[in-house]
């Protein structure tokens, strides 16, 4: 069974389970008129339909959008994605991002390390040499993320448009 039909029946079984226990609750009552049984059935139905909405938001798949984004195939997408999983949830997003730009062998990632902020390679490639970078290197600098994207990225205008999107919150 899929997660999305698991979690649309919990939310069901909750909704269900809540009209079912306000209709016996409100008959279990007998000083209540009517018109107060109805306004009882009819406010603990809404508060079902209120905990049925907080089970599929609390049920959702996990970063969707990254998923989705990780079956293009391109590269630089899947290490912005491998990125956002060391972190913990929405710990990426929360954090100001800043781009790191310039041509191919253009010292970036000697900057990145040489800096002083301690930074933390989350995803990419860097073996200490001054080999170009392929794709995209991220980095977690103290409250900040470092994204350094290789020179060859940003020549290519879909392929670029495709790391923006990856990089913005889902």
């Amino acid at each position: 069974m899929k997660k999305l039909s698991k979690r649309w029946i919990a939310a069901g079984v909750a909704l269900l389970t809540f009209l079912v226990s306000s209709w016996v609750f409100s008959n279990m009552l007998s000083t209540l008129t009517s018109t107060e049984r109805w306004v009882l059935r009819i406010g603990l139905g809404l508060l079902g339909v209120a905990a049925a909405a907080i089970l599929l938001w609390f049920m959702r798949p996990k970063d969707a959008g990254v998923e989705a984004q990780e079956t293009s195939g391109d590269d630089a997408v899947g290490v912005i994605s491998s990125a956002r999983k060391r972190m913990p949830r929405g710990e990426f997003d929360q954090r100001p991002l800043v781009l790191l730009l310039g041509p191919t062998s253009s010292c970036k990632t000697t900057v990145v390390v040489k800096s002083g902020l301690d930074p933390e390679l989350l995803a990419g490639e860097y073996t200490g040499d001054d080999a170009p970078t392929a794709a995209v290197n991220v980095w977690a600098v103290r409250d900040a993320i470092l994204a350094e994207a290789g020179g060859a990225l940003l020549s290519d205008a879909s392929r670029w448009q495709r790391v923006v999107r990856a990089m913005r919150a889902p």
